[in-house]
């Protein structure tokens, strides 16, 4: 979300649609890390194919009900949708974690969230962690 303190949604879709054209290249944009619904639909409707709603720093409960709705909107957009279970620590972009905040996804959570969601994809937390290092 970030990134688009800098710069518009449109501008950043018609350099990649210029670059995918130039090159003969198909090409998916990536939303990372959105929070939103709301958000998400939005961009989803101005051409984004793929996008990551980040409700780690919910409840587990909570945390499926938003990622389920995202699915069955973007999937009906032919847009797929990675989740995210479980929390890292550390800084990237505009978004912190803070050492007591963090977790580490259990697995067997991983398998039901999954399940009741229908998330293409899922970002775990292993052990890693974000950002710049100093």
């Amino acid at each position: 979300p970030g990134t688009f303190k800098h710069i518009a949604l449109e501008e950043i879709y018609a350099l990649c649609s210029a670059y995918s054209t130039s090159y003969g290249i198909p090409l998916a944009l990536h939303l990372d890390h959105h929070e939103s619904l709301d958000d998400i639909r939005r961009k989803v409707n101005a051409g984004v194919r793929s996008a990551m709603i980040d409700g780690s720093h919910f409840p587990f409960e909570e945390n499926v009900k938003l990622v389920k709705s995202v699915v069955d909107f973007c999937h009906a957009k032919d847009c797929s949708v990675e989740a995210e279970l479980g929390r890292l620590g550390g800084v990237e972009d505009d978004m912190s974690v803070d050492a007591e905040s963090a977790f580490l996804t259990d697995p067997q959570e991983a398998k039901r969230f999954v399940e009741r969601t229908g998330v293409d994809s899922l970002a775990v937390a292993i052990g890693t962690a974000h950002g710049l290092y100093t």
